[in-house]
């Protein structure tokens, strides 16, 4: 039985992450501060991982595991938050790790009314061969300059749980939770929620927290259109929100549109019908016209086929069967 009250509590979310878990626990135990409990939450898991989690609960009394049928990683994560008992709340993904210095670096940044504390991460393949270093400018930012803090220090693709340390007072008394309806941006949802209710953030110039890309991700996930639409709507609505409350000029908010427009991509190649579609051009096209701005081969050969085939009957055809065609081509060509 824990008889401390920890200032960190750490929530990892676990779902059928055996390959990863063990280094991401280690990793955690090995931190520098040791204020902190672990709750790991087994999200219906179908592999080994919820026996991992048991196993490591008779190595340190600071581990608390919880099992639960699987709902999500937002429901996984929000009760993690409801049963947490520090002051402080950070996220960590069953699949990535962190330095020994991880929880120290955050937790040293705390001022008196600090309510978010942000470093960058390391993105790693599976082989630990580093593939992208993402830091901050080290600057602590109020509310009256929140505006400009997101144009400085971007946000918009650093918008996940982790690397981050969050006040639990600050969630708990303003209801802020992860939205289980929205699967694929739903970090940032959170964060910006978040961020409506605080006063001060600092961001510190280290990077103590590792990505491990893979492909097996939830990221590279398409869900079904009405999940996907959802969440764009949710967070152009947001985003438009933020910039009318802090004064900013829209202009200076392209990067982030243009990260959101990324979600209404993913909302067009999951549309199931032509109802879907013309809801997007009715609503949504000049948006996608003006911000989306494709990464990889496949997106650019999408956009170019979409777009030319906008308010034609076939460019539903292509949508439904694009996955099908992709395949054949890489197949044969």
């Amino acid at each position: 039985i824990m008889l401390y009250s920890p200032i960190i509590s750490i929530i990892v979310p676990v779902y059928n992450t055996e390959k990863y878990l063990s280094k991401c626990i280690e990793s955690i135990l090995q931190q520098t501060f040791c204020e902190f409990e672990l709750l790991l939450i087994d999200d219906g898991s179908t592999d080994l991982s919820g026996d991992i989690c048991d196993n490591f609960t008779s190595l340190d009394e600071r581990i608390i595991v919880v099992h639960k049928q699987n709902e999500g990683v937002s429901v996984a994560r929000n009760l993690g938050i409801e049963k947490a008992r520090g002051e402080w709340v950070c996220f960590v993904d069953s699949d990535d790790y962190v330095d020994s210095g991880y929880l120290l670096g955050l937790y040293s940044a705390i001022e008196s009314n600090t309510d978010l504390v942000v470093e960058g991460y390391i993105e790693v393949d599976e082989q630990e061969r580093v593939l992208h270093k993402e830091f901050y400018e080290s600057r602590v930012y109020d509310n009256f300059m929140f505006g400009s803090m997101l144009v400085e220090q971007p946000l918009y693709y650093r918008g996940a749980p982790w690397a981050k340390l969050f006040r639990r007072k600050n969630i708990i008394d303003n209801n802020i939770f992860f939205h289980p309806n929205i699967k694929f941006g739903e970090d940032l949802c959170f964060l910006f929620d978040y961020l409506y209710v605080i006063n001060l953030v600092s961001f510190l110039d280290v990077s103590n927290y590792f990505y491990v890309q893979r492909e097996g991700s939830a990221t590279h996930k398409i869900f079904k259109f009405d999940v996907e639409y959802s969440g764009y709507k949710y967070l152009k609505r947001t985003m438009l929100s933020f910039i009318k409350e802090y004064g900013t000029k829209e202009y200076e908010f392209n990067e982030y549109f243009s990260w959101i427009s990324l979600f209404l991509y993913r909302s067009i190649i999951a549309v199931e019908n032509s109802v879907d579609f013309t809801r997007i051009a009715n609503e949504d096209w000049n948006f996608f016209i003006k911000y989306y701005v494709p990464k990889t081969k496949k997106q650019r050969i999408d956009k170019v086929i979409i777009c030319f085939l906008y308010r034609n009957p076939f460019c539903v055809l292509y949508l439904l069967f694009r996955k099908s065609l992709f395949a054949f081509v890489k197949k044969y060509f």
